[in-house]
């Protein structure tokens, strides 16, 4: 479908590649002179590294081009850029401050089950055909109005952009969802008002949302809880730098409002609704809303 649109400002003007390196890195040249501008079969590990060069591709009016041999200079980026891919972790959405760029969408399930290769392959000979690239035009310009339209505020959010929200999620939100959907505050501990913690899948077999400190404010040792976490990171291959010290896992909290830090004569704790803590995921979309 993305050639089909480029087929109507040619190759002139529109470029398809594989490569985020094609636009984004030191000496790209991708996107000069383009109104559309396609990244094909792009995925989280190579498009990453740039995540920064995308969100400023997406919303500023005037890029920097550096080809080799010649001074680097400004030029204006009228570039329409779309992502296709078979990968659900394609791009690396900025979750914790906020994403406001990108509108997700999925091929049709009954296109993908009722086509074969003989249709796809003929609808896209249509490229070529002048008259339907004309009419194709013209739909586009009297038919598909978009005027007034708040790209920001007014874009879909689909359920495969929730998905895609949720793969991008900060590890501690992935680590916290399983903290309380496994139950692993699983009761008081000998310290008043704090819970001691599981380190162990199976020390609690009561539904997360049937535990009687659900809907209580637990405090957690600070030094136990980061064990557990520890346990959780190495066992899911969290880190290929190795974890984090007790000391940035302190600071990973930074995203999530409902936990609490303290101090008592007993020493530091920190403390959350378990209940609160799964309604923050929800509502931040790092997980699924349907996940209870």
């Amino acid at each position: 479908m993305m050639r089909l649109l480029h087929s109507i400002c040619r190759d002139l003007q529109t470029i398809d590649s594989a490569n985020p390196k094609d636009f984004f890195d030191t000496h790209a040249e991708g996107f000069y002179g383009k109104l559309f501008a396609n990244l094909n079969e792009i995925s989280l590990k190579k498009s990453y590294s740039f995540k920064e060069e995308i969100k400023s591709a997406i919303t500023e009016d005037v890029i920097r081009v550096n080809p080799k041999n010649v001074r680097p200079y400004d030029i204006n980026n009228y570039a329409h850029i779309t992502f296709t891919t078979n990968n659900q972790d394609g791009l690396p959405i900025d979750v914790t401050s906020g994403d406001r760029r990108f509108t997700a969408f999925t091929r049709s399930s009954r296109l993908n089950k009722e086509w074969g290769n003989e249709e796809w392959s003929s609808v896209l000979k249509l490229k070529d055909d002048v008259d339907f690239v004309n009419a194709l035009f013209w739909y586009l310009m009297t038919e598909v109005n978009v005027e007034g339209v708040n790209w920001e505020k007014d874009r879909p959010k689909t359920k495969i952009y929730d998905e895609m929200v949720e793969i991008n999620a900060p590890p501690i939100a992935s680590f916290m969802e399983w903290f309380v959907t496994e139950s692993k505050f699983v009761d008081y501990d000998i310290t008043p008002s704090r819970c001691k913690v599981g380190t162990d899948i199976g020390d609690c077999d009561v539904i997360f949302n049937e535990h009687h400190l659900y809907n209580e404010s637990i405090k957690l040792n600070p030094s136990d809880f980061y064990q557990v976490f520890v346990k959780w990171a190495n066992t899911h291959n969290m880190y290929s730098h190795g974890v984090p010290s007790n000391k940035k896992f302190a600071g990973l909290f930074s995203c999530l409002e409902c936990v609490e830090r303290g101090r008592t004569n007993k020493g530091r704790y920190y403390s959350f609704v378990p209940s609160d803590m799964m309604g923050e995921l929800e509502e931040k979309k790092w997980i699924a809303m349907d996940d209870e």
